[in-house]
């Protein structure tokens, strides 16, 4: 990462914004922002609005500005506009990219402006036990609503199955990082992925889960966050959705929250799960593969950290500070029971 990026320097991002909008429409000024929404661990995130006359009407409402941690991402971030831009024209609720730029002009890293969707994230509503089963309804709706999508005309060129894709970055984490406790699980799933290497592609968002659905006060909902985002095995996406409701107590600091959410996910899991199958079957040996893969995935990615740092993930630098030990201990329980079953 740039060292003259400094991610709370306000003043610094705000001054290199305005300067990168007088370039393109010939005058920048801005009425808000931009101030830094924290939460994200592959981006640094800012609200904004402008107020240049001579900007398109798409450019006059709230804005949000996405700036990726190093500059290897420009990739990442073209692939996320592309997927962002793709379901929108399609009429899913997503925030349209403005502009995506994968060089290092203003900020010495890539970036991407976009719509400010409005809403808060669905997660606060979970805090309110009577509101549970309405956003499970929604959720489950809106993530079948994104694989009902035609995916054949996708821009990007795919190279092969989602499990080729997912699966050689997680070895080679493995691999290259000598993580000996995770060999025998990461070669297990190297040996056993023609259990879903055949699939019937679907619009996959890669992270589906209510921290990256935002809804309003009128129960709208739109999906952000689509880094991951692809054509590949719903099951992928259906086993993430599941694995991170399964996992969220381990995230608890208070034993009475783990508590709580332990007992709460034993309804929540089933629930889900009965409302998507409305809409699709599922194969449940195809979902217990991505279920243990997700949790593999981020258990990598948590060793990883602690002998390499975030730059070798791709993660914004102390975005995994205060992981306690617990959820690794419960990732790898996650993993080996699936495995087993």
């Amino acid at each position: 990462m740039a060292a003259a990026f400094q991610p709370d320097d306000a003043r610094a991002i705000g001054a290199a914004l305005v300067s990168f909008l007088s370039g393109r429409f010939g005058a920048g000024t801005l009425t808000e922002g931009p101030d830094r929404i924290t939460g994200g661990r592959d981006t640094y995130v800012y609200g904004f609005r402008m107020g240049s006359a001579a900007a398109p009407d798409e450019w006059r409402g709230p804005l949000i500005l996405r700036i990726y941690p190093t500059d290897r991402e420009g990739p990442k971030a073209e692939r996320e506009a592309a997927a962002q831009r793709f379901v929108s024209e399609r009429g899913f609720s997503a925030p349209r990219p403005l502009i995506v730029e994968a060089g290092a002009v203003p900020f010495g890293l890539p970036f991407m402006v976009m719509e400010r969707a409005p809403g808060s994230p669905m997660l606060d509503r979970f805090k309110n036990p009577l509101a549970i089963p309405r956003m499970l309804t929604l959720l489950a709706d809106t993530q079948a609503g994104l694989h009902s999508l035609p995916c054949h005309d996708w821009p990007l060129r795919e190279e092969g199955p989602l499990v080729k894709r997912f699966l050689p970055p997680v070895v080679r984490l493995v691999e290259t990082h000598a993580l000996e406790d995770l060999q025998p699980a990461a070669r297990w799933f190297h040996e056993h992925q023609g259990l879903v290497e055949s699939e019937e592609p679907a619009f996959c968002h890669g992270d589906f889960h209510p921290l990256n659905v935002l809804i309003d006060g009128r129960d709208q909902v739109t999906v952000i966050d689509w880094s991951d985002a692809g054509p590949g095995d719903r099951h992928s996406d259906v086993a993430r959705t599941m694995a991170v409701f399964w996992l969220a107590p381990p995230l608890c600091r208070s034993a009475l929250e783990r508590t709580v959410l332990g007992l709460l996910r034993r309804y929540v899991v089933p629930a889900y799960l009965r409302r998507y199958e409305r809409h699709f079957s599922l194969d449940e040996r195809r979902l217990r593969y991505w279920q243990a893969f997700h949790a593999l995935r981020a258990w990598v990615q948590i060793e990883t950290v602690k002998v390499a740092g975030e730059d070798a993930i791709g993660a914004a630098p102390g975005s995994f500070e205060g992981i306690p030990p617990t959820l690794t201990l419960a990732l790898k329980s996650y993993v080996e029971q699936r495995l087993r079953q």
